[in-house]
Order: structure tokens, then C-alpha cells, then sequence
């Protein structure tokens, strides 16, 4: 009798070590979400896919055009109307440090344009330019390709697009909780009548500045 309960207490104790080693695993695993856009003039089309688990999981989904256009039309009105919120400054330098930390694997971005006005092609290069060093600059992924080409004789705007980026279930329950708490102070200063920024600011990691 001794015995069996000295086995049993044996497998429960391997059993949540098993837990614990698993949780542990599936806390730190990454998922990969890749964005790719392509716009052919006027035509944009986005989609997004989102890999689990060696492909087990394998979600692809056209995020741009929607392909129910009157379904989603009718969800994003009603959830507007109930639930707007405004972005501060302080949400999204808070957002973009949380981001910045999630691994991106690559950006991919290859553009090609026209226009027979030369100021107007010049001056969209040089922004191009100063976009793509300011992403460069700010991103550190593992493989990067930043192209343009300007055209100065047709009139043409083509573009491809792809970000992959590789965040842990850590990182994504990181974001999700801080959208969270954005979206619960926006609702309740909505209620209030006020949107007060400063409000956001956590006064207790600056101290006393009396």
C-alpha cells in the first residue's frame, strides 16, 4: 500500500514537471505572421498568414479588399459606434516599444514608379528614400530589401510588399494586454467627456518633483 502511494506521488510530481516544462515551451513558442501587399495602380490587394507549430497550423486569409464587403461595412459601423477610441502619443510610443522588441524575420519592399512631371517623380523618390532609412534605421530584421525605381517618362505606381515577423505567445499576450488597457482608458474618458493625455502617464516612475 506504502508502496503504491509513494508510486503515485512519483507520476504526480513527473506529471506537473511534464506541465510546467510544456507551458513553459508553449509560452516561449513563436508564431509566424507574414504580410503581403501588392498594388498595381489603383489595385491593392493585402494578405495575411499566419503559421503555427511546423505549418500545422496554417491560416491564410485576403485581409484587403475584403471579400464581404457589406458584412464587414455593417460590423465596423456598429462596432465604431460603440466603441470609439482615440490613439495618444503615449499609447503608441508604448505600443511601439513593445513591438520593436518582437522578432522580425524579414522586409521586403520593392517599388516601381512613373511620372512625366519630374518634380513630382523626384520629390516621391527622395520621400521613398527617407522612409526606407528611417525603417532601416528604427528595424533590425534578419533579412532586409528596400528597392525603387523611378520612372520618368510613364505614368505607373507598382509596389510589393512583405513583412514576417516571428512573436512569441509572450510577446503577443504582451500586446494584447496593453491594447486592452488603451481601449478601457479610452472608454472610460468617453464616458467622462474628457480625453486627457495626461492622465496616461504613470505619475509613479517619475517620482516627487516637488
Amino acid at each position: 500500500m506504502r508502496y503504491n502511494e509513494v508510486f503515485n506521488f512519483s507520476n504526480l510530481i513527473i506529471l506537473i514537471v511534464l506541465f510546467f516544462i510544456l507551458l513553459i515551451m508553449f509560452i516561449y513558442s513563436s508564431f509566424h505572421i507574414i504580410i503581403n501587399s501588392n498594388i498595381k495602380g489603383t489595385d491593392v490587394c493585402i494578405t495575411l498568414n499566419i503559421k503555427y507549430l511546423f505549418n500545422i497550423i496554417n491560416i491564410h486569409r485576403q485581409i484587403y479588399p475584403p471579400t464581404n464587403k457589406k458584412r464587414r461595412k455593417n460590423k465596423r459601423e456598429g462596432y465604431e459606434s460603440k466603441h470609439k477610441s482615440t490613439l495618444l502619443a503615449g499609447d503608441i510610443i508604448s505600443l511601439y516599444r513593445l513591438i520593436i522588441k518582437v522578432k522580425i524575420v524579414e522586409i521586403y519592399s520593392n517599388i516601381e514608379f512613373g511620372s512625366t512631371y519630374i518634380n513630382l517623380t523626384s520629390f516621391t523618390y527622395l520621400l521613398i528614400n527617407i522612409i526606407y532609412g528611417n525603417v532601416a534605421s528604427c528595424f533590425n530584421p534578419d533579412k532586409i530589401y528596400l528597392g525603387v525605381k523611378p520612372n520618368f517618362v510613364e505614368n505607373y505606381f507598382l509596389a510589393k510588399t512583405k513583412i514576417h515577423i516571428k512573436p512569441s505567445v509572450k510577446d503577443i499576450i504582451k500586446v494584447i494586454i496593453a491594447l486592452r488597457k488603451v481601449k478601457k482608458i479610452n472608454q472610460s474618458n468617453i464616458k467622462d467627456g474628457d480625453i486627457n493625455e495626461s492622465d496616461r502617464v504613470n505619475s509613479e516612475s517619475y517620482g516627487d518633483n516637488s
